[in-house]
């Protein structure tokens, strides 16, 4: 019986998701039906510790806010302001280095990433760390950081997108969803995405020489790529006609073409 249960509610997800994505059913009816979505957060290990400290309080006006990425086209050069808020994905953060921003966050959402991090001995005295709350980041630094929760299902492609920081957000492959919504949760007004590339065909998807367990899961990511890229657009399609928040990117993916380049 609870095989029959779990059978016809995955039936009616399905379903529903399919209805909301080729609009069977209306605007009213699209939004209802995402408000009846089912949602399944990730599970926590409760042995471990997961402490989290409070929001980071940013001064956000009139700032822009970088969200970098370890894509090849991290390595352009590009202008910004010291008063620019960076937010570095997984590996990127090896960029400031280089850039020496005095304004960041690390966002890390993956354990098999903390350990290549832990590698390159990052130097975090300075900035903030964005960690998913079932991670143990004591390796990389004794700074609490601030933990973020995660839906399980629906993902952002399915069409949904997340503000308040304090509510799970959503998936999408990649870490870079979770960077989306929190500059837009922390209250930026533009954002500019750099080294997001989303292409995995290249012999090396990163602007470093990667390690043989980045490469094995870049080719995980490849089979997932085109659901990357949808639900990135999404995310940004939303940012720009809901919250009319403006974001921009550096990719020469023609995937991306619609977003605006910076």
């Amino acid at each position: 019986m609870a095989t029959q249960i779990k059978i016809a509610a995955y039936k009616l997800y399905t379903w529903a998701l399919r209805a909301i994505k080729f609009d069977f059913v209306g605007p009213k009816g699209r939004h209802w039906l995402k408000m009846a979505m089912p949602h399944v957060e990730k599970r926590i290990n409760e042995n471990q510790n997961y402490r989290g400290s409070a929001l980071p309080t940013l001064e956000t006006g009139g700032r822009r806010c970088f969200i970098v990425g370890s894509g090849p086209s991290a390595q352009k050069t590009y202008d910004f302001d010291r008063a620019d808020f960076f937010i570095f994905l997984n590996k990127s953060i090896i960029l400031n280095e280089r850039l020496n921003v005095a304004n960041y966050a690390l966002l890390v959402s993956d354990q098999s990433a903390i350990e290549e991090l832990v590698k390159t001995k990052p130097d975090l005295s300075g900035g903030h760390i964005f960690a998913a709350v079932r991670l143990d980041v004591s390796s990389l630094s004794s700074k609490t950081p601030f933990r973020f929760r995660i839906w399980h299902r629906p993902y952002m492609y399915d069409g949904f997108f997340e503000t308040n920081l304090q509510k799970p957000l959503y998936p999408c492959h990649t870490v870079a969803a979770y960077a989306l919504q929190i500059a837009a949760g922390l209250g930026f007004k533009s954002i500019n995405l750099v080294g997001i590339d989303l292409d995995f065909s290249k012999a090396d998807p990163h602007f470093y020489e990667s390690s043989k367990g980045e490469l094995a899961r870049a080719e995980n990511s490849r089979r997932r790529q085109d659901l990357m890229v949808q639900g990135l657009l999404y995310g940004c399609a939303h940012l720009e006609s809901t919250l009319k928040i403006s974001v921009y990117t550096n990719s020469e993916n023609r995937a991306l073409s619609e977003l605006k380049r910076f």
